[in-house]
């Protein structure tokens, strides 16, 4: 993923309840993108970062473990995921 975008911050906003739509904006270094979202994009965004918060953490040696963002959080502690279902 060497062309991929840093994220620095993401915001929802809710446009419309009746059918659910809404607004995400990714800011990276350089600009800031808007996506619209329905409900069904929203959970399936929902689905995909469970998985990839729930995941266990793979035990890496070498360079490809300094490269790899989910072996561990760099603040140590333990995932707590909170379900996008509520």
């Amino acid at each position: 993923m060497d062309d991929a975008h840093r994220i620095t911050a993401v915001s929802v906003s809710t446009i419309a309840t009746t059918p659910l739509r809404g607004s995400i904006e990714i800011d990276t270094p350089d600009s800031t993108i808007k996506f619209e979202l329905n409900e069904d994009i929203a959970h399936s965004i929902c689905s995909q970062l469970e998985h990839f918060l729930t995941q266990e953490p793979r035990r890496l040696t070498g360079r490809s473990a300094a490269n790899n963002s989910a072996a561990t959080r760099p603040d140590g502690a333990d995932h707590h995921v909170r379900s996008c279902r509520s």
